[in-house]
């Protein structure tokens, strides 16, 4: 071999520059490169969304809801507010003379304000399945969302359960029948609903 001849790089250098490409940093062992604390960021952004997503989207299981069928006397529904004491959901249909259950459900919240609202949202009505409870949220059967509690009946609109008004009177929650039957078009899938 002559003096001419290139010089081969040593396996040893071959092996730190393929160990630089696979870490991201320099063969000279410097601090990693931008590049790296790039991908590093994106990795740590897109862990946080699917952990996100799994906290809002985490489905209701298989638990069923039983809708207590019930009758104006007076215009007026009436539930005693103790029914509520315990923090669980209470789901009611209210069933009109053609047929059509115009389903709610009432719960008192960990900060003791008794709340309301349609089994039905202006996103997900079609599929019928209403909201289930899950600890301090609501979630809906369809889209599987969660809704904290506090909110509900506050906030309109979405896949929030759609607000009921509703008062209480002497230890009683009361809500309007014709403020019920306002939430007709979520459950109304007859031929003549116009969105059956």
């Amino acid at each position: 071999m002559t003096s001419d001849t290139p010089k081969q790089p040593s396996s040893k250098n071959n092996l730190t520059a393929k160990r630089a490409a696979v870490l991201g940093s320099s063969p000279t062992g410097a601090p990693p490169s931008a590049s790296r604390k790039i991908i590093l960021a994106a990795c740590a952004l897109i862990l946080m969304i699917i952990v996100f997503l799994l906290f809002t989207h985490s489905g209701p299981g298989d638990k069923s809801v039983e809708a207590t069928i019930v009758t104006p006397v007076n215009g007026e529904l009436v539930h005693s507010a103790a029914l509520f004491a315990d923090g669980q959901a209470r789901h009611f249909v209210l069933r009109t003379e053609d047929g059509v259950g115009i389903r709610y459900f009432a719960l008192r919240t960990p900060d003791g304000v008794l709340r309301t609202a349609f089994d039905a949202c202006d996103v997900c009505w079609q599929a019928d399945m209403g909201y289930v409870q899950d600890g301090d949220a609501m979630i809906c059967r369809n889209c599987n969302m969660r809704f904290p509690s506090r909110i509900i009946g506050e906030v309109r609109g979405g896949c929030n359960p759609t607000p009921l008004a509703s008062r209480l009177r002497e230890g009683d929650l009361v809500i309007r029948a014709g403020d019920v039957l306002e939430g007709r078009r979520y459950f109304d899938f007859g031929p003549g609903s116009g969105r059956g």
